[in-house]
């Protein structure tokens, strides 16, 4: 794997296997022709979901956004994330410059997953600035 976010993500994906916790991955960042971005945009397919949806215990559901140190928060993915805590939902920046500090960040996420809502963190938002 080329790409850093990829190796972080595959990182988090195989501690959370590892771990037997239930989670999935929307592959929004595919380039795709137009006919199937058309397509899968018809089904469902929607700009800014969180890289991982990680389901825990007792109804919690958790949202985790990955980012290498210098990638950036697209205004779909703030957009998202915004409509997703108002709705109750926790949605997490993961910012990691390697796949092990990835996993230990994802580890203080899940260690913290009963925070209510209001403590969970969204990047800045551009409007607040």
């Amino acid at each position: 794997m080329k790409r850093l976010e990829d190796q972080l993500q595959f990182a988090c994906a195989q501690h959370l296997r590892a771990a037997g916790v239930m989670f999935f991955h929307t592959p929004n960042e595919a380039k795709r022709n137009p006919i199937e971005a058309s397509r899968l945009n018809a089904l469902g397919l929607t700009p800014g979901v969180p890289d991982l949806c990680i389901l825990l215990d007792h109804e919690r559901v958790v949202w985790v956004e990955l980012k290498t140190t210098t990638g950036k928060i697209s205004k779909h993915q703030e957009n998202w994330a915004k409509k997703a805590t108002q709705r109750g939902h926790q949605v997490h920046l993961l910012i990691a410059a390697t796949p092990d500090e990835a996993v230990k960040e994802l580890q203080a996420i899940l260690a913290q997953n009963t925070l209510p809502p209001s403590e969970t963190f969204l990047p800045p938002s551009s409007e607040s600035m």
